[in-house]
C-alpha cells in the first residue's frame, strides 16, 4: 500500500519469511511489484536460507529473502544469490540476494497507464473513499469506468476536477442510467473527437437487441498525447449479463468500431464473460488481450463479490490493444467493489 502511493521507481528488500507463491508474495506481485529474480535477463535458481547448513525449515529452491521493484518502471538485468562461504564459513544463516537494477526514469512519460474498473452502481457514498484510494494509488492516465450512475458521474466530476476530464453519456433515455465514461489526464491528453454508441441493431439511438436484459452501451474518445502528439483510440464498455447471444452481437459491434479508426486501440471494459468463451474470441480474433502478451501479468479473478479470490471466481474484466506492448497487467485488489479493478502499462509500437 505504501509502495503505491508514490508514482516513482520502488525497490522492496527483505526476508519475508515466506516462499514464492505464498499469499504474501502474491500480494506483492498483484500490487504492480516484481520478483527480481523473474524479472532478470540472468538469474540463480537457489534458496535463501540454509541455517548454516542444518535442518532447513524451508526445505527446496525456493528463497525467502526477496528484491522486488516497480514492475513498470524498472529493467532488472541480473539476479544473484551469494551462496559462496568466506574462509570456509557462512557469514548468516541466510544468502545475500543482489539484483542490478535500471530505473526507468526515461521511459515513464512514454507510458501509458490504463486502468479498467467496474465500480459497482450501488452505495456509492459508503465506498467512494477506498474507491478514490485505488485510483490514487495506480494514478493512472486513462480511466474506462462501468455501471457510473448519476450519482457516481457527480462524485467523479467533484473529485476530479481539474485532473480528469470525463467523457460519457448514460444509457437510458435522456442521459439517464449507467455510464461507461473514460476518464482521462487532462495534463497528459487532450480530446479529437469522442461519442457513445448502443450495443444493439440501432446503435445509434436508446435501444436494446438480441435479448439484452438492458441498454448497452460503448463510449469512445480519440485522444493526442499532449507531449508527443502521438494518437489513439479508447473504447469502454459493459456487455449484457445475462444473454450470451447478445454479448457476442455487441462484443462484435465494440470491434467494428475500433477498426473504423486507423489508430492504435485500447479496448476496456467489464465483458461478463471469461476466456475462451465465444464473445472472448471476437475480441481476441482482432485484438491482444493484455493480460496474456504482458512479460508480467496477473490472473487473480476480477469478480469476487466482496470475497477473497480464489480460483473457481470468474475473469470479468480486459483491456484489448492493438498498436501497443503492454509491459504489465495487473489486478488491484480491493473491496471498494465487487469487482478488482485491472490496469495495464502501455507503450506504442515502434
Amino acid at each position: 500500500e505504501k509502495a503505491g502511493l508514490v508514482d516513482v521507481p520502488v525497490v522492496i528488500t527483505g526476508d519475508f519469511n515466506c516462499k514464492e507463491g505464498s499469499d504474501p508474495y502474491k500480494t506483492l506481485v498483484s500490487g504492480g511489484l516484481a520478483d527480481t529474480k523473474y524479472a532478470a535477463d540472468e538469474s540463480m535458481d537457489i534458496g535463501t536460507f540454509h541455517n548454516f547448513g542444518l535442518n532447513n525449515v524451508y526445505d527446496g529452491r525456493s528463497p525467502i529473502d526477496f528484491i522486488f521493484v516497480s514492475a513498470d518502471k524498472a529493467d532488472v538485468t541480473s539476479y544473484r544469490v551469494l551462496d559462496e562461504k568466506v574462509d570456509g564459513k557462512y557469514a548468516s544463516d541466510h544468502y545475500a540476494v543482489v539484483s542490478e537494477i535500471r530505473l526507468c526514469y526515461e521511459e515513464l512519460a512514454e507510458q501509458l497507464k490504463v486502468m479498467s474498473y467496474n465500480l459497482r452502481c450501488k452505495d456509492p457514498l459508503k465506498r467512494v473513499a477506498d474507491l478514490t484510494e485505488v485510483i490514487a494509488d495506480v494514478n493512472p492516465d486513462i480511466i474506462g469506468v462501468q455501471e457510473a450512475t448519476e450519482e457516481w458521474m457527480q462524485i467523479l466530476e467533484l473529485t476530479y476536477d481539474g485532473v480528469y476530464g470525463i467523457i460519457g453519456t448514460g444509457r437510458d433515455e435522456d442521459g439517464a442510467g449507467e455510464n461507461s465514461a473514460i476518464l482521462y489526464r487532462l495534463d497528459r491528453f487532450k480530446v479529437i473527437d469522442s461519442g457513445t454508441f448502443w450495443l444493439s441493431e440501432t446503435p445509434d439511438v436508446v435501444s436494446k437487441s438480441w435479448d439484452s436484459a438492458c441498454n448497452r452501451i460503448c463510449t469512445w474518445a480519440v485522444f493526442e498525447r499532449i507531449s508527443d502528439g502521438k494518437q489513439f483510440v479508447h473504447l469502454n464498455t459493459h456487455l449484457d449479463h445475462m444473454s450470451s447471444t447478445a454479448r457476442v452481437n455487441q462484443a462484435s459491434l465494440v470491434v467494428e468500431k475500433a477498426q473504423s479508426f486507423d489508430l492504435p486501440v485500447v479496448i476496456t471494459g467489464d465483458m461478463n464473460t471469461h476466456p475462451g468463451s465465444s464473445t472472448y474470441f471476437v475480441y481476441a480474433a482482432a485484438f491482444d488481450d493484455t493480460r496474456e502478451i504482458a512479460p508480467i501479468t496477473d490472473r487473480t479473478p476480477t469478480y469476487t463479490d466482496y470475497q477473497e479470490p480464489t480460483d473457481d471466481m470468474p475473469i470479468l474484466d480486459y483491456c484489448f490493444v492493438k498498436g501497443f506492448a503492454a509491459q504489465s497487467f495487473s489486478v488491484y485488489q480491493s473491496f471498494a467493489s465487487d469487482h478488482f479493478a485491472i490496469w495495464t502499462v502501455l507503450e506504442f509500437d515502434e
